[in-house]
């Protein structure tokens, strides 16, 4: 299809045959060899943000509960993002195979909400023990989104 569009174009631009022979297939290349590990390299960036703002959280005192509040809130939907790219990129033959492991998942970020309500519900004597709660949980999804990365890497390979 994409080789198609190719030729359909270099046709509207009246390109030399032997310019569309060399151009055509670097730029199938670029996208078969580049574009995956561009896209892997966003997916560790996304990571690296995620991670780093769970830290932040942690580090809030109650009286910056609000802004806690509000950076939680923003990783709990840059993670309901990077979760809908990831059903997206489980192939329909596959996802038979990870329903089960993506389940997991759903349920790792249904209780990141629940721990993020007792998070905004919290008053000071239980602050810290909140935002334990929270990163306990952050953690557990974290570990359930690793092993099925690992399971999708181990399929491409």
């Amino acid at each position: 299809m994409k080789r198609q569009k190719a030729m359909d174009i270099a046709r509207a631009l009246h390109l030399p045959s032997v310019a569309f022979a060399v151009v055509i297939p670097l730029a199938l290349a670029w996208l078969v060899l580049v574009s995956p590990a561009l896209a892997q390299t966003e997916n560790s960036n996304v990571g690296k943000e995620v991670n780093e703002a769970v830290e932040a959280i942690g580090q809030y005192s109650i009286e910056q509960k609000d802004a806690a509040l509000a950076d939680a809130h923003k990783l709990m939907n840059k993670l309901d993002k990077r979760i809908e790219v990831l059903e997206a990129k489980i192939k329909e033959g596959a996802q038979e195979k990870y329903s089960s492991s993506l389940e997991t998942l759903k349920q790792k970020r249904k209780e990141l909400s629940k721990q993020y309500a007792s998070l905004k519900a919290s008053s000071g004597d239980v602050w810290d023990e909140m935002k334990q709660g929270f990163s306990n949980a952050y953690d557990a999804l974290t570990r359930s989104w690793d092993n099925i990365e690992e399971d999708l890497a181990n399929d491409d390979a």
